[in-house]
């Protein structure tokens, strides 16, 4: 049986989460003649989600000399959710759909209709007997 489906079409907004940001940090070091490392250069490399600055600092010693190089990063993110538009169909009912089948009307077969069939089955008997007899003809033909 045919069902017509009845559906309810509703838009509804979705918060997806953002994609990972990430933040690298690309620095180059060399040595000098009375082998001491030497910052030469660096880069900061941040996604779009992301932004803030690095600062070098200059650490000192207990007596006053300089310790070492320390970096400060000062790096926050955004923390975005996107909104996307979500089309849902619900399904409502299912309603059958009713068809008219015809029915088969019986109607008795015309006086030429039967003369067909009546003599089609006369001829066919003829038929069968003519080949039962001539096999049995063949069969005495080649008989040793």
């Amino acid at each position: 049986m045919p069902v017509q489906t009845i559906t309810k079409v509703i838009d509804r907004i979705v918060k997806v989460p953002a994609p990972q940001d990430s933040a690298m940090l690309k620095a180059m070091f060399e040595c000098d003649s009375a082998r001491n490392v030497v910052l030469k250069n660096y880069n900061l490399l941040l996604s779009a989600g992301i932004y803030g600055n690095i600062t070098p600092h200059i650490v000192t010693g207990n007596n006053g000399h300089n310790a070492g190089l320390e970096f400060i990063f000062n790096i926050k993110t955004v923390r975005d959710s996107l909104i996307a538009v979500v089309r849902d169909s619900l399904i409502k009912a299912q309603v059958p759909i009713y068809v008219n089948v015809p029915t088969p009307v019986k109607v008795p077969l015309t006086a030429w209709q039967n003369l067909r069939i009546t003599l089609g089955s006369i001829c066919l008997g003829f038929l069968g007997l003519a080949a039962i007899f001539g096999a049995i003809k063949l069969y005495l033909k080649f008989k040793p």
